[in-house]
């Protein structure tokens, strides 16, 4: 399907989407029709969007956080900078198998504190986990989260002195949950939200696919819910391209008791196989206050440049070259120079907003050529032929080399600079390797000479035997090779 039908597609949504013979409450018909907001699909470079100056959120369905980070922080590299970041299937866990505490920090994105909540059960997968801008404040609420087989839901409250503070959760849906649970956990939490009376916004992959609203008893029931409580959803195009076959089933639910400027998008952005989608609002959190970074720098434009030859060349250099004195010379040709050079080229202090990159490898080069793998990504959405496809499949398999070589250059390069200082080298290798810290672990079962043993008594012997015989060992081993 390409994005021409699905515009149609999605132009036709809401459209009779209730039968006559329904005998759902009138007052929630009234929200039926999917068109609250207009949701703009935003191709790459993403240069004819702005969302400074209000509270922004960005949803993605990332399907795993070791895998697509990379990915995901050169995509960030290209946009304005989100508030919050609610990612979904992260499979990303705090302890091993064996409740050992892994190291998270390798998921840190520069500019954000992350709050991982892994899956709750046994089963591989799932997880979700926000990114809050390091200038907001913020508060877990456990009492409205739930992590099970049928949902995955967690929530945070952003302080905002002086006004309501905002609630927002996020949401993972597996396909094979309950959505009859589903439905009555999302109720159960609704009602909590009304009593508490503040702004909110539920972000999430919920598996339903709000294409399908006017054929699906599932989707329009569980919509229906959500309109009882004054909850609307913010996103309805497609969000998912797979072959042949587009759905929306990532969204972003607002409840409109407040009276806000909604505006909400997805961006055609090949990372996993869901875009990200965002919504922006004309609230403003109110944000730490942070010092301001200033710089001088001098301008150096062609004017001035031109200014200062002519200055130069109207200089009388008789001081610095009838001067026998080498160093009174030097002096008075620094004077005659620098004289100049300070009025044409004053310093002036301006404010530092330079946004931080990500990826520390990153490079201009990198940055290009990611948006223009985006590019025939998009031409390939928009016509899938075989050559469009091929063209694409090939500058991607091109751009990952690239971005391998930078990171090995990057990497190389910093270890050269640090050659004598081994505790910063270990630092840089624990980078690399994304090292996770866990407790070691005895085996359960080992097998020795051909022998299972059990017991932990006789495993600690047979270890102590090993490493005593080792060098016995290699002392026999020296006497018959001379």
């Amino acid at each position: 399907m390409n994005l021409t039908k699905i515009s149609q597609v999605c132009a036709n949504l809401g459209e009779n989407v209730v039968n006559d013979n329904d005998t759902i409450d009138p007052d929630v018909n009234f929200f039926n029709k999917l068109d609250y907001v207009e949701t703009v699909m935003y191709e790459s470079p993403y240069t004819n969007f702005d969302i400074n100056g209000s509270l922004s959120i960005l949803s993605f369905n990332i399907r795993s956080l070791s895998k697509n980070l990379d990915e995901f922080k050169i995509f960030l590299d290209k946009i304005p900078k989100f508030q919050v970041l609610c990612l979904q299937e992260t499979w990303a866990k705090n302890e091993d198998e064996h409740n050992a505490l892994l190291d998270t920090t390798r998921f840190d994105i520069s500019g954000y504190k992350m709050i991982n909540f892994p899956r709750g059960y046994g089963k591989r997968g799932g997880g979700t986990c926000f990114y809050i801008s390091d200038d907001l404040d913020y508060k877990l609420k456990p009492k409205l989260s739930k992590n099970d087989v049928d949902a995955e839901i967690s929530f945070v409250e952003i302080i905002n002195d002086g006004s309501k503070n905002i609630v927002i959760g996020n949401v993972y849906r597996p396909p094979c949950g309950k959505i009859k649970s589903f439905r009555s956990d999302f109720e159960n939490i609704s009602k909590k939200l009304k009593y508490e009376g503040k702004p909110v916004y539920i972000a999430g992959d919920f598996n339903l696919n709000l294409l399908n609203h006017d054929k699906d008893p599932k989707v329009r029931n569980f919509v229906n819910k959500m309109n009882k409580y004054l909850f609307l959803p913010a996103i309805n195009k497609p969000t998912r391209v797979y072959k042949n076959k587009a759905t929306c089933i990532d969204n972003i639910y607002y409840n409109v008791s407040f009276d806000h400027t909604i505006q909400s998008g997805i961006l055609l952005e090949k990372i996993s196989d869901h875009f990200p989608i965002f919504i922006k609002t004309s609230q403003k959190p109110v944000q730490k206050k942070q010092v301001k970074q200033e710089v001088f720098k001098r301008n150096f434009t062609k004017e001035a440049k031109a200014e200062f030859k002519n200055r130069l060349s109207n200089t009388s250099w008789n001081t610095t070259l009838q001067c026998n004195n080498t160093n009174e010379a030097y002096n008075n040709f620094l004077s005659e120079f620098l004289g100049p050079y300070e009025q044409v080229f004053p310093l002036e202090r301006k404010e530092l907003k330079q946004k931080e990159i990500l990826n520390k490898w990153m490079t201009k080069g990198i940055l290009t050529s990611s948006r223009r793998k985006q590019t025939l990504y998009q031409k390939y959405l928009k016509n899938k032929s075989q050559a469009n496809e091929s063209r694409y499949k090939k500058y991607t398999k091109i751009f990952n080399k690239l971005k391998e070589k930078a990171k090995k250059t990057y990497y190389s390069s910093l270890m050269n600079k640090y050659v004598d200082d081994a505790r910063k080298k270990w630092d840089i290798m624990k980078e690399i390797i994304s090292k996770q810290k866990a407790s070691p672990q005895l085996p359960n079962i080992m097998n020795v000479d051909g022998t299972s043993i059990n017991n932990p008594l006789d495993i600690a012997n047979a270890f102590n035997k090993y490493f005593t015989k080792i060098g016995p060992n290699l002392a026999a081993k020296n006497k018959k090779s001379n």
